[in-house]
């Protein structure tokens, strides 16, 4: 197994936040369970397959809008989780 604790741009934080996961022919939907400002893992429903290109929803909490991805690649999957990078949030 590669070690990539390395090779990460920022430390990730755990987390608790429900997300939804869309791709051209799927919606998913999960819990983030750690994040960085580059990306996130994602226990989820659905695995996408590497390289695919998602958009993400982000719950986290009741009273606050979720935080939307426009644009987010998986980079790996095991099990129940997924890798994704984030590669452009939506401007607001």
């Amino acid at each position: 197994m590669i070690d990539t604790r390395n090779r990460r741009k920022a430390t990730r934080l755990p987390v608790d936040i429900p997300v939804e996961y869309l791709g051209k022919e799927f919606l998913g939907q999960g819990t983030v369970i750690n994040a960085s400002p580059y990306g996130v893992l994602i226990r989820g429903s659905y695995l996408p397959m590497i390289g695919t290109n998602l958009s993400l929803r982000l719950f986290p909490s009741d009273d606050k809008e979720p935080l939307s991805v426009e644009r987010a690649v998986v980079r790996w999957q095991r099990g129940s989780e997924l890798g994704v990078e984030i590669m452009t949030l939506t401007p607001e």
